[in-house]
């Protein structure tokens, strides 16, 4: 009976509210979704019923990209073993990396993207950003180095010391990272990933880390 229906997506399966769904909603007028993402919702469904999808843009965009900047100098300075060495009372024994110098790899260069590309100038990072259009004006004015598109995905991996996922999950980029993207990137490298769980393979990054094909994920 209700005429919008206001839904998050944590914590639901990918478009639990599908077509079958939406055809039981005969009043329903209005996805409002508490985010920017909608991957709860089967948007495709809804606009062939004349129902919109809505999302909540801007609103923490820097928030996350803050995060992804926390993980990512976390695993450089390798906290949570400095952490364990300092508890055990052994000192000096935690080999760190400099994020100054290093390639920063944004994949999905949306207002994440881009803010975290403004936060990496500031530690002296190269960035390059990895996106599906080839267009590059916007990008480029916010700090990054060099756009390719995802077709170039591998090619931008081998280059890049740590790696950023902030992509929304749809078709095109359910396990974007697999065994062959781990296989691409330098073992010294990191990933970070601020998207949805299914962006990454959990089996493929399993066996990413047990082999140390990459230097670690957040």
């Amino acid at each position: 009976t209700a005429e919008a229906l206001v839904a998050q997506n944590k914590g639901f399966p990918y478009r639990v509210i599908d077509a079958a769904a939406l055809k039981r909603a005969q009043r329903l007028r209005l996805i409002q979704h508490h985010g920017v993402s909608y991957d709860a919702s089967d948007a495709a469904a809804a606009a062939q019923l004349g129902i919109p999808v809505a999302v909540t843009t801007g609103g923490n965009h820097v928030s996350v990209a803050e995060i992804a900047f926390h993980i990512m100098i976390s695993l450089a300075k390798k906290a949570h073993e400095a952490q364990a060495s300092v508890e055990a009372g052994v000192m000096g024994r935690v080999l760190c990396t400099e994020l100054a110098g290093k390639t920063l790899c944004v994949v999905g260069v949306g207002r994440i993207g881009k803010a975290l590309a403004r936060m990496a100038h500031g530690f002296d990072m190269n960035v390059i950003g990895v996106r599906r259009s080839a267009q590059t004006d916007d990008v480029l004015q916010a700090g990054f180095s060099r756009v390719c598109t995802i077709e170039r995905l591998h090619e931008a991996l081998a280059i890049s010391d740590f790696v950023v996922l902030a992509v929304p999950l749809n078709d095109q980029t359910f396990d974007l990272i697999g065994t062959p993207e781990f296989e691409a990137m330098r073992t010294s490298a990191m990933l970070i990933n601020v998207s949805r769980g299914p962006n990454v393979n959990r089996e493929a990054l399993a066996g990413a880390l047990a082999k140390n094909l990459i230097g670690g994920f957040g």
